[in-house]
């Protein structure tokens, strides 16, 4: 009976055994795949071919393992490298299924880079809304579990697609938000991402390049982020070539040229032939692009291979070779409509339409430059659509079809109007000077509330002592009680005392603060009105050189618009509140202004204007309005009129506001409906912008009345 039990034993133990083999074997083979995933996505930057090659192979193994762990990480990385090539839908089918795993396996941190490869993905395919909600996503997730380099790259992406929408306000809060957490936490990694205005951005790169330069401290020469260390000297590079500082970042670019040959890596290549090209030394730079091109064909991606065509192009634009340029602007070109890329595709298209300007082949260039003007409409980046409509606006001056020319002119003089580049330089001027006015005046509210309560604890605690007071009467043993109480009280007063003395010092402190931002900002509107006056003796400068009247007509007219804007900002840094000006006198100043400078004969002015509160835009816009309709007076209405007068009214009539401009001048036959002038034109822009209705009456001189909701000025 022994003998078949120690049978069974054996047999159980020989079983167990192979079990915990087998198990071995599995957990071997899970940690191998891990380590080839890895080695596939750190293969993608010296050899893309040979890191797709390994990345299929660790797909297949993943497949066949059943695991949903290794097979999200390598769909991770398959749906990195497609988009890293400019495979985008492929990614995007691969990145969703990772996405679903992720979520199945409540994998906050792959999520967050599922959502943040979606954002970069729908970026390259100009899917601008959809980018930006990835972005959000991942830099939720990622803010989750606290990783500060990422949360640090999602708000730079979100930046860099307003940027591409031309939503500057937007770009430049995101910014702000990447250089506050960047300043809070000293976090690695500063990557610095470059916008289609850099020129506006001075602050921000020179902010970033302080920052970058001690990123590389992060990384000893020979420690294993050394593979780091070669994109933070080009990311180095890169700012230095964005301040227009050349030495110094080809300087840092070769840095990372020398790090990547230790590492066996490709160098970026075409970075150094762009900078070759600044500098001028062109045999450097097409040795750099031809190198850069050669990499990428033999073990590279398209997107590197588009850039080096690029690049190559950009050279020979530089030596004036425009037919070369052509080429490898459209070899560029061919790779970029592969991939999907429009954004790419609508800047490729002008660089070509350029040169066909150049060498005169005036339709080729128009065809090219409404090609990426309708891509530029389909993606919705205005930046690319005013870049496409100046092209189109120089190739029919230039084939002299100056009606075409004038609307397109007209056209994308909206478009940057829209921008609104200067309002959004100045709205960022009041949120900084407002934050901090804000947080004292949050600061306040607490102080007063917390005031409020110790008030009401006061008066309890003084209701306490009258009922202990009472009570001892009756006891010794209250008495003493109450004693003690009165004790803790006195302390409790004092203290009270304190913090309301404290309460006190700081109201008096952020009174302070307040009046100095005031001044702040009444500086800011005196230096508007100082510049806007620049431009005035500027345009003055222009028109003394002009001999042409129709030229020096225009001229002045500007100079008189110029100046109705600029007095608005005098008016409003002489008034201490900044939110509304006199109108009225500043429309007296306004017209008299105009009187002294263009009348021919005395004028009676009567200006019948109301206490009025209203903003800056509407002031700006009213100001020109009346600018525009008392200079017709002043020079067209009173030939051989006794007494000319000229009335300017502001009321307001049932729901409704009435601006009325009336003269008692000659003429009778007067058609605004057909007339060609400007500024009647600006007229009835501004009023259909606000609303407005125009009617004109010549049976008694001319009146002009434009009749407004009255939500939209408020008379006091």
């Amino acid at each position: 009976m022994l003998l078949p039990a120690r049978k069974i034993l054996l047999l159980f133990l020989l079983l167990f055994v192979k079990q915990v083999q087998a198990f071995q074997i599995t957990k071997s083979d899970s940690l191998e795949l891990i380590s080839m995933i890895d080695s596939a996505f750190e293969l993608h930057s010296v050899n893309y071919k040979n890191a797709v090659s390994l990345c299929n192979a660790c797909l297949q193994k993943a497949d066949k393992s059943k695991s949903p762990n290794l097979m999200m990480n390598a769909l991770y990385t398959s749906a990195y490298l497609d988009w890293f090539d400019g495979s985008h839908l492929d990614a995007l089918d691969k990145c969703e299924q990772s996405l679903a795993i992720s979520k199945h396996l409540e994998d906050t941190f792959k999520i967050a880079e599922n959502h943040t490869l979606k954002g970069l993905i729908y970026l390259y395919l100009s899917d601008f809304d959809s980018a930006i909600l990835s972005f959000e996503q991942g830099l939720t997730s990622f803010s989750a579990i606290k990783d500060t380099a990422q949360v640090l790259r999602n708000y730079g992406f979100i930046g860099l697609v307003y940027n591409k929408q031309g939503n500057y306000l937007k770009t430049k809060e995101n910014l702000m938000e990447q250089v506050v957490i960047q300043r809070q936490f000293g976090a690695a990694d500063w990557n610095v991402i470059r916008f289609d205005d850099s020129k506006n951005n001075q602050k921000y790169f020179l902010e970033s390049l302080i920052n970058a330069k001690n990123n590389l401290l992060n990384y000893p020469p020979e420690s294993k982020a050394s593979k780091n260390k070669r994109f933070a000297y080009r990311n180095v590079g890169l700012i230095f070539r964005e301040l227009n500082k050349l030495d110094s970042a080809l300087y840092y670019l070769k840095k990372s040229v020398e790090v990547a040959n230790k590492l066996n890596a490709d160098p970026i290549w075409f970075d150094i032939a762009k900078t070759y090209t600044r500098i001028g030394f062109y045999d450097s730079a097409f040795w750099a692009a031809e190198k850069s091109i050669n990499d990428a064909k033999d073990h590279g991606t398209r997107i590197i291979l588009s850039y080096s065509y690029s690049a190559k192009g950009h050279i020979y634009v530089a030596i004036k070779q425009h037919n070369q340029a052509i080429i490898e602007y459209s070899k560029a070109l061919g790779l970029e409509k592969l991939m999907l890329h429009k954004s790419a595709q609508t800047k490729l298209y002008l660089n070509i339409s350029k040169q066909f300007i150049i060498i005169n082949k005036l339709s080729k260039a128009f065809a090219y430059a409404d090609s990426s003007l309708l891509l530029a409409k389909k993606i919705g980046s205005l930046n690319d659509i005013v870049n496409a409509l100046k092209i189109q606006f120089q190739v029919q001056k230039k084939m002299k079809n100056y009606k075409k020319a004038f609307a397109l002119r007209e056209t994308y003089d909206l478009l940057i109007d829209s921008l609104q580049r200067g309002k959004v330089q100045l709205d960022l001027a009041k949120l900084d000077l407002y934050h901090d006015v804000a947080l004292n005046k949050v600061s306040i509210s607490k102080l007063s509330k917390q005031q409020k309560i110790n008030q009401v604890n006061l008066k309890n605690r003084n209701l306490s002592i009258i009922i202990i007071s009472i009570l001892a009467f009756f006891t010794v043993l209250i008495l003493v009680f109450n004693f003690i109480r009165n004790q803790k009280l006195s302390s409790i007063n004092s203290k009270l005392n304190e913090l309301h003395e404290t309460v006190e010092k700081q109201n008096k402190e952020l009174t302070d603060s307040n009046n100095e931002k005031a001044l702040l900002l009444g500086e800011i509107h005196h230096r508007v009105k100082n510049n806007l006056q620049t431009i005035t003796s500027l345009l003055s400068m222009q028109q003394r050189k002009l001999s042409d009247s129709e030229s020096i007509k225009v001229l002045e007219d500007s100079k008189n618009r110029v100046m109705a804007m600029g007095l608005i900002h005098q008016h409003l840094y002489q008034n201490s509140t900044f939110g509304s000006i006199d109108f009225k006198n500043y429309t007296k100043d306004l017209v008299g202004i105009l009187v002294r400078t263009n009348a021919t004969c005395a004028i009676d002015v009567t200006c019948s204007i109301p206490t009025l509160k209203i903003d800056l835009d509407n002031a700006i816009y009213f100001g020109l309005m009346i600018n525009e309709l008392a200079i017709n007076s002043i020079k067209h209405a009173y030939a051989n009129v006794a007494h000319p007068r000229l009335e300017i009214t502001i009321k307001e009539q049932g729901n409704k506001t009435i601006l009325r401009v009336h003269d008692n001048g000659t003429e009778k036959d007067i058609n605004f409906e057909k007339s060609n002038s400007f500024g009647w034109k600006m007229v009835n822009n501004i009023s259909d912008k606000l609303g407005g209705e125009i009617k004109t009456d010549t049976s008694n001189g001319l009146c002009i009345k434009i009749t407004f909701d009255k939500d939209l000025i408020h008379i006091v």
